[in-house]
């Protein structure tokens, strides 16, 4: 039961992250943190113009990253869980932030595309699924349109929280 004074959050995210960076730290974070649940919510850093990565491509990065995942098993407890979590998409007005240059042309349709795409990822992979960005009140900060605002983070928290616990009574 979520809750417990043993239930312990990890955020073991890098800045910068993609799938593609994430294939080779997957197993060892496995190893060395045991978890009961694993929440993946990769995609945005991805939809950069300079990886020429389509919606596509990476929601199969996505599912690579996961199956991979559910192949190690032997470093999991007995009821691993995997939790696929679409990122909101990247709102209008990144192109005038600080990182707009960095992320170029096309973000914020491809990032518009990634939920159903990363749905289907979840359903093929036998995983759980969120789309954050269909939590109401979802906004992204201001300064730059893709990273979650506090108030979004603690909305994505009440949900996660909120959805957890029923990982388990469906075991």
């Amino acid at each position: 039961e979520l809750g417990r004074t043993d239930d312990v959050v990890l955020n073991t995210g890098v800045s910068n992250a993609t799938i593609a960076t994430t294939l080779d730290q997957i197993e060892p974070r496995l190893e060395r943190y045991d978890p009961d649940v694993v929440m993946v919510m990769l995609g945005t850093n991805d939809t950069k113009e300079r990886f020429c990565a389509t919606p596509d491509n990476i929601a199969k990065g996505l599912t690579r990253l996961v199956t991979k995942a559910q192949a190690s098993r032997e470093a999991w407890r007995e009821h691993p869980e995997i939790l696929i979590i679409a990122p909101p998409p990247i709102e209008e007005g990144y192109e005038d932030s600080d990182v707009g240059g960095e992320m170029g042309s096309g973000c914020i349709e491809k990032s518009r595309l990634l939920a159903p795409l990363y749905q289907k990822a979840a359903e093929l992979t036998g995983c759980h699924f969120l789309d954050a960005g269909s939590i109401p009140g979802m906004k992204m900060y201001p300064y730059d349109h893709m990273h979650l605002s506090p108030e979004s983070h603690r909305l994505l928290a009440e949900t996660l929280a909120e959805q957890i616990p029923s990982f388990f009574s469906q075991a």
